[in-house]
């Protein structure tokens, strides 16, 4: 089963400008069907544009083959994005504040210590139509219905199905999560940089 990566690529402004920052995901590929890419992208946008607010531009995605070195992983598409996410937008909020997302992985490090597969969430939104300043802090929880959308959105990324096969969530190893929506929402925003 070969593994494949995605990237979605966004940006939103910033220091006087447009910054872009992205999201990779890392997948089974079980048929290995180029037609499916574009269809797996979609799907993966509109998962992600219902938790970014409406002040974060979708740009690009690209799929390549991923598992061996560089020079082997060949480009399988780049498309260009439009739009916009659907998530309410909250202007008080830092732009590299993030969400961090992680999923626990079957396999553990030498030491016998658990691994993680994480994605850091610049969304620009609280989720609600009035968000508390006090959750920026990074030490405030955040309510329930801040990690909601993003729980959903962990489950719904896990496996997405494309003309009857699914591409599986993995970590760039090709390591599987220990169980199916097992995706967790940390309970407090944290610093991201861009660019990282």
């Amino acid at each position: 089963m070969a593994t494949i990566g995605v990237s979605i690529t966004k940006s939103t402004a910033w220091r006087g400008g447009q910054q872009e920052f992205s999201n990779v995901y890392h997948y089974f590929d079980s048929v290995q069907d180029a037609n499916r890419y574009d269809q797996l992208v979609t799907e993966i946008v509109i998962k992600e544009k219902v938790i970014h607010s409406s002040i974060v531009n979708f740009v690009g995605a690209r799929v390549w083959e991923a598992g061996g070195t560089p020079a082997e992983n060949e480009t399988l598409l780049i498309k260009d994005l439009t739009g916009t996410g659907s998530a309410t937008s909250d202007t008080q909020m830092y732009r590299e504040l993030a969400y961090l997302v992680s999923w626990e992985l079957e396999r553990r490090d030498l030491r016998g210590r658990k691994k993680y597969l994480r994605k850091w969430l610049h969304c620009a939104s609280g989720f609600t139509t009035s968000s508390d300043p006090q959750h920026f802090d990074g030490y405030t929880p955040l309510p329930i219905s801040a990690r909601d959308p993003l729980k959903t959105y962990a489950d719904a990324i896990d496996s997405v199905t494309i003309l009857g096969a699914s591409f599986d969530l993995c970590s760039p190893k090709g390591e599987k999560p220990l169980a199916a929506n097992n995706g967790k929402v940390y309970d407090v925003l944290e610093h991201r940089q861009f660019g990282r």
